[in-house]
């Protein structure tokens, strides 16, 4: 009989819970958490009463739980940003197999020695790239391993943020500052640099970046706005940004609503709107990652690529054309099309992924069971996403940050530390 890995969980935040400890809860004969650790003390009960955690496995410092005998199999790190190195180092010495939440570190120094780390070690070590496990990737990957377009010359990739959400992440919230937790080109397309990397194949030998922070900025708030969306702000609700228009819609923004605060009620939203950081104007905030850039890519076997993110799109979805010598895919993950269109025979063929699987289409899902499995085969991964591959896509984020910073190109492997 097979035998239930045990997981402790670190952080217990919307991917920590609502995600990896959901799955968890839906799959016991696989899998159980056994542990958490979490200082916020209403999610910290929230996952002890969830998975019936004894007392004394609940922590409110991941440090100390990982300061103790091993106690589970295995850790899934879903803190915030600056904690993932110290606690993946801690959990790779106690022997723990690790899953992440992206990315490794803000920092490029710790991204290397984890790397080295890993390498080291006989544990499983996934980030949790879950683009690369959605029907939808795995179907184009699948085209382009069946040569349908001929061989692959060049991709366009374009990630539509949506304003709503970079709002809410990246000019109210978390990851809006790069001091705190890097720039967005790391803390949020690392994922896009890891799917080039996988789609292409093949290793980047020079990129270029450019972009900029050019509209969420002080100086282009509308004349009298106020410094808070419910401070009687003569802009209102005709403002595309108002804080209180988007979190009063619980229903839609749920998992914003959750992020915000613990308290969903009328009352706690509003306290959160006039005490916190989600209730202030968008140009007003203490932001400073881009809100729109983009990398061209030169690869080792020929092919070339361009990414392009934006926060000013009306919604969060990526459209990917790739272009080949026999012919083009077009797919757009928010309708779950994917067109293939053949030059000789002009035969255009419309392929859609009928998945309604929640988190990332399904690819939380296919993360936590790749690695589940890669535990159970004794590291036999399949070469998902594991440390050193995801690695990659860290290093061509932070090479597209020095590039544009530099307003140069950079060239891998001609000495130049990234």
């Amino acid at each position: 009989m097979k035998e239930v890995i045990t997981v402790a969980l670190l952080g217990a935040g919307i991917r920590g819970a609502y995600v990896y400890g959901a799955y968890i809860k839906k799959h016991p004969s696989t899998v159980r958490c056994v542990a958490v650790a979490e200082p916020d003390q209403y999610r910290r009960e929230g996952v002890q009463k969830m998975h019936c955690i004894p007392e004394e496995y609940c922590f409110c410092d991941w440090k100390r739980l990982l300061s103790l005998d091993k106690m589970a199999d295995a850790v899934i790190i879903a803190t915030q940003d600056s904690m993932h190195y110290e606690a993946a180092s801690m959990a790779l010495k106690k022997g723990y197999h690790i899953l992440m939440e992206k990315p490794i570190s803000g920092i490029a120094e710790e991204c290397y020695d984890l790397a080295k780390q890993a390498k080291e070690c006989n544990q499983v070590f996934l980030l949790s790239f879950v683009l690369r496990h959605t029907h939808f990737y795995r179907k184009i990957k699948e085209l382009l391993t069946q040569e349908r377009i001929g061989t692959l010359m060049s991709i366009r990739h374009c990630e539509n943020v949506g304003y709503w959400h970079f709002a809410h992440s990246f000019v109210r919230g978390n990851w809006r500052k790069c001091a705190e937790s890097g720039p967005i080109i790391l803390t949020k397309s690392c994922h896009d640099m890891d799917l080039l990397l996988w789609l292409a194949d093949s290793d980047v030998v020079s990129l270029s970046s450019f972009g900029g922070l050019s509209w969420f900025r002080a100086e282009n708030a509308p004349t009298g706005a106020a410094k808070r969306c419910i401070e009687n702000c003569p802009y209102g609700a005709d403002c595309i940004y108002n804080a209180e228009t988007f979190y009063m819609n619980k229903k839609k923004y749920k998992w914003a609503v959750r992020a915000m605060t613990n308290d969903t009620s009328r009352q706690g939203i509003i306290k959160e709107l006039k005490e916190g950081p989600y209730g202030r104007c968008v140009f007003y905030c203490d932001n400073d990652v881009m809100d729109h850039q983009l990398v061209n890519l030169q690869f080792q076997n020929g092919l070339t690529a361009s990414y392009s993110m934006s926060a000013f799109t009306t919604d969060f979805y990526r459209e990917t054309t790739l272009m080949g010598t026999k012919g083009e895919i077009r797919a757009n993950d928010k309708l779950m099309e994917i067109q293939v269109l053949e030059f000789q025979t002009n035969l255009e063929e419309v392929i859609t992924i009928n998945d309604t699987t929640d988190g990332h289409a399904g690819g939380d899902d296919g993360i936590m069971e790749d690695f589940l499995n890669a535990i159970s085969n004794k590291g036999a991964s399949g070469g998902q996403t594991d440390m050193q591959s995801s690695f990659k896509s860290h290093l061509l984020a932070f090479a597209a940050e020095k590039s544009r910073l530099e307003n140069r190109t950079i060239h891998f492997g001609d000495g130049t530390k990234i």
